[in-house]
C-alpha cells in the first residue's frame, strides 16, 4: 500500500473532500465499504480500540473504488482516527492499479493537477 495523502480532518469530512477532488478530475469514485456501517462505533460496551487504546473507538475505514475512463478501478483506502485521515492506494501483486490511473489519483490528491491542492 502506498500512502499518498494525510489530512487533518475526521474521516467522513476527508473522504467527502477527496471524493470531490477526484470527481472534479474526471474520475469516478464509488464507496464500496465503510466500517462505520458494519461495526457500530457507539457500542454499548464502550468498545476500547485495541489498536489505539481509545474508548469509544473512533477508528474509521472507508474503501473507495476509483475508476478512470477505461480499465479496472484502483482501490483507495481511508483510515481515520483522532481527527486525522490517511489515504493509501492499494498496490499489491494481487491488486495492482493501472499505472496511468495510479498516477492520476496521486497527482490529483497531491494537488499536481486540476489546480485542487489538498495538502495543507
Amino acid at each position: 500500500m502506498t500512502e499518498i495523502l494525510i489530512l487533518p480532518q475526521h474521516c467522513e469530512e476527508a473522504t467527502i473532500r477527496v471524493t470531490q477532488t477526484l470527481t472534479d478530475c474526471d474520475l469516478k469514485v464509488i464507496r464500496s465499504f465503510d466500517l462505520h456501517h458494519v461495526w457500530p462505533l457507539t457500542a454499548p460496551d464502550g468498545c476500547h480500540c485495541t489498536y489505539h487504546g481509545t474508548a469509544p473507538c473512533d477508528c474509521r475505514v472507508v474503501i473507495m473504488l476509483v475508476y478512470g475512463q477505461t480499465g479496472p478501478p484502483a482501490t483507495l483506502v481511508a483510515h481515520g482516527h483522532d481527527g486525522m485521515t490517511w489515504f493509501t492506494l492499494v498496490d499489491t501483486p494481487e491488486q495492482r492499479p493501472l499505472p496511468d490511473l495510479a498516477a492520476r489519483i496521486t497527482a490529483a490528491l497531491q494537488g499536481e493537477t486540476c489546480d485542487l491542492a489538498l495538502t495543507e
